[in-house]
Parts: structure tokens; C-alpha cells; sequence
């Protein structure tokens, strides 16, 4: 078993059965073995197609988020209306101002987000640069064990890149 035998079965399988006895066949196969390990060792392989299980580790954004307070917001300022020279009451309490909202539920809408990748001439719309780090792992997972992407990986040796032919 092994490349070994397999070289020295097709040798033998060469000379055919009028060879008297397997000579030096051995020592050839070990020879071939030899060159064929050492030719593949110099070889780069590339990997031709890809899907790898991926961990986020960092997903974050340069800048704040912008949000919209909703239109169901009310907000009770405290300024007062009126003065008393004017001939008018002093109402407090009405009126337009600012105001400070202390406690609520559903009064602002962050929209969907929509981020641009730090390589992006364009800003995004929203939260600046996307800033996203991780690792790809091929094989078996770290991650989720049990989950596997062995058989989504390609790996070839490419024609031209081929060293010492």
C-alpha cells in the first residue's frame, strides 16, 4: 500500500511477464517516491473556491448612530406664556420650547441599518465606517463543533504555478 508499492506494482506491470524477477524495481519505486514528495513540497497550492464558517469577533462603527423621534413623542416644557405687562394671564406650562423626555418606550426610530465597509470611499449614511474583524476558519469548526465546510473548500495546483517541471 502506499505510493511506493503503487509505483513498483506498475513497473513490475511495464516489464511485463517476461521479467526475470523485480531487479531493481524497489529501489526505482523508492526513487520515484522520492522525487514525486519532494516535487509536491516545492508546489503552492491555491484555493480555487471557498466558503468558510466566519466568527465576527468586532462589529462596531466610528461614529454614533442618528436616530427619528417618532410623531406620537410629546414633550411638556416648562417655559411660560404671557408676560404680565402684556395685558395677557401667565399660563405655565403651554407653549413651544424644548423639553426633556425622562422615560418612554418606542419614541425614537433608529432606520435599517446601512453600512459601507471600511475600504469605501463613501461614508455610510448612518454610524460613519463599518469597522468588522473576524476569522475564517476551513476545516472544522472552532466555533460550533460539529459544523463542518470541508467538503465547500477546492484547493488546486494550478498549471501555471508549477515550479520546476
Amino acid at each position: 500500500m502506499g505510493l511506493k508499492n503503487d509505483i513498483q506494482k506498475a513497473l513490475m506491470k511495464s516489464l511485463g511477464p517476461d521479467a526475470v524477477g523485480e531487479g531493481n524495481v524497489p529501489e526505482v519505486a523508492q526513487d520515484l517516491t522520492d522525487a514525486i514528495i519532494k516535487f509536491l513540497k516545492k508546489q503552492s497550492f491555491r484555493i480555487t473556491e471557498m466558503r468558510a464558517i466566519l466568527e465576527l469577533e468586532k462589529f462596531q462603527t466610528s461614529s454614533d448612530l442618528q436616530a427619528d423621534v417618532l410623531t406620537n413623542v410629546s414633550v411638556t416644557t416648562t417655559n411660560i406664556t404671557g408676560t404680565p405687562s402684556g395685558g395677557g394671564g401667565i399660563i405655565p406650562g403651554t407653549g413651544s420650547g424644548k423639553g426633556n423626555v425622562t422615560s418612554g418606550k418606542r419614541g425614537v426610530k433608529v432606520p435599517k441599518l446601512n453600512f459601507r465597509g471600511g475600504q469605501s470611499k463613501e461614508k455610510s449614511p448612518q454610524g460613519g465606517v463599518l469597522t468588522a474583524r473576524g476569522h475564517a476558519y476551513i476545516g472544522s469548526n472552532p466555533v460550533v463543533s460539529g459544523e463542518t465546510n470541508v467538503r465547500n473548500t477546492i484547493v488546486k495546483l494550478l498549471d501555471e504555478d508549477i515550479v520546476d517541471k
